[in-house]
């Protein structure tokens, strides 16, 4: 595994406990391939409050999009990988 990786996985694992569990039920949710509406139902909150939490999962993350925040997320166990029942 090369240095960088190392640094940036570190660096992911610190971050991921500033998750608040919100944040963590929106990115299973995002895992499981929802969108903002579906969620929104999902979680009974409005859709811009989705779009907020979404927001923050991406600053605290360092992340610049969603899918990029769900791959480090499953690479850190935080979210299952593969098939759901």
């Amino acid at each position: 595994m090369s240095t960088a990786r190392r640094a940036t996985e570190a660096i992911v694992e610190d971050r991921l406990p500033l998750l608040t569990s919100r944040e963590k039920q929106i990115l299973g949710c995002l895992g499981d391939g929802l969108g903002t509406r579906v969620i929104a139902e999902r979680l009974s909150i409005a859709p811009v409050t989705v779009r907020n939490h979404v927001q923050n999962i991406l600053r605290k993350l360092d992340a610049h999009s969603k899918l990029e925040a769900v791959l480090l997320a499953m690479r850190e166990n935080l979210i299952p990988t593969g098939e759901r029942p």
